[in-house]
This record gives structure tokens, sequence and C-alpha cells, in this order.
């Protein structure tokens, strides 16, 4: 998928997408036309 080809893309998978990463917040704006994901990556362990 490039950058400009959004058309279709359902934002329900988003999570889904990155279920490597938690999910910190998820929130629509802009009348529900714009969404923002703020995903944690996980925590390195230490060698």
């Amino acid at each position: 998928m490039h950058v400009d080809e959004h058309y279709g893309f359902k934002v329900e998978q988003t999570p889904a997408i990155f279920s490597a990463f938690r999910l910190v917040k998820a929130k629509s704006f802009e009348l529900g036309l714009n969404n923002l994901f703020v995903f944690q990556a996980p925590a390195r362990s230490r060698s």
C-alpha cells in the first residue's frame, strides 16, 4: 500500500496489524475523519 492508497482501509484493523506493540491510545478527531493511534514498543530484554 502506498501512502496515497488509503481508500478502503478499515481503521479497525490497525491494532491487529501492529499487534507486536501495545496500544496506548486510539482516538478519532476532525469529525471522525482522522484517527490517531499511539503504540509502545515492547520492552527489550537486557542480555
